[in-house]
């Protein structure tokens, strides 16, 4: 079973190649991120979601993962940062469009996207950041990157009128994420609503994103490094969540620079 399925791409492990693949090869690597992003539109069920891997033909493999789905926007943004070409992002606006439209249906009245039941992935292995609660931090933060995303590649395409709605979209759910998934009394995400859990990474991911309030910035750092130099023998933050633990390291100031 196993060897059969890692024969085919998974969309968010794309994302993870892709980030090291184009910052060392540029361009030169575009061809293979617009492979992705062909074979990926192709895959696409008639309700905007994506199977987990493609290419497949087996039922069994048509499951489905809300936060590698949502990295769709972000593939399609990146073939264009790295190129400068906007042939993918016009063929593909409308499959990253759809992608959007189908997760959007899970924001409720609190402004914030409710965990679909679903295989829900927000680093690997999964069970290191708590789910359990209604409101998933990642899942939510994931959300507000598609909508960032959406409203950067409207703007390039000269789509004003959809650009300004992902704009405003993106506001909105940035704003329901800081009012409920951060814990007031640290200024630390949760991992979920609720949850008494703080994975580094989550918080990591959303000042990745640009989402996390500035004013909270030195805080968070100090929490971060903290944590995950305390854990001397298995870092917090692993697979899919190290990435952003990294990057907001090396950006932080000299001393988090240093704890890294």
């Amino acid at each position: 079973f196993r060897s059969h399925r890692e024969q085919s791409q998974y969309l968010g492990d794309a994302q993870m190649q892709y980030d090291l693949f184009s910052y060392a090869f540029a361009s030169d690597y575009s061809d293979f991120l617009y492979k992705t992003l062909l074979d990926f539109s192709g895959a696409q069920h008639e309700n905007g979601q994506f199977p987990f891997i493609t290419p497949t033909t087996v039922e069994n493999f048509s499951n489905q993962i809300p936060e590698y789905d949502m990295r769709y926007p972000d593939l399609l943004y990146q073939y264009y940062y790295y190129t400068g070409k906007t042939d993918a992002l016009e063929e593909f606006y409308e499959v990253a469009e759809k992608a959007a439209a189908h997760w959007e249906e899970y924001i409720d009245g609190t402004g914030l996207m409710t965990k679909p039941p679903l295989w829900s992935i927000s680093d690997w292995p999964s069970s290191i950041v708590d789910d359990s609660g209604k409101y998933q931090t990642t899942m939510n933060l994931h959300m507000y990157d598609v909508f960032d995303k959406m409203s950067l590649i409207s703007e390039v395409l000269g789509k004003d009128a959809e650009a300004a709605s992902y704009r405003q979209k993106a506001e909105d759910i940035s704003a329901a994420i800081t009012a409920n998934l951060i814990d007031p009394e640290t200024g630390i995400y949760m991992d979920s609503y609720g949850s008494e859990k703080r994975n580094p990474g989550v918080t990591a991911f959303a000042i990745f994103l640009g989402q996390a309030p500035e004013s909270l910035r030195t805080q968070q750092l100090d929490y971060i490094a903290k944590t995950e130099l305390e854990s001397t023998s298995v870092l917090p933050s692993k697979v899919i969540l190290t990435k952003p633990v990294l990057h907001v390291l090396l950006q932080g100031n000299d001393s988090h620079k240093e704890a890294d």
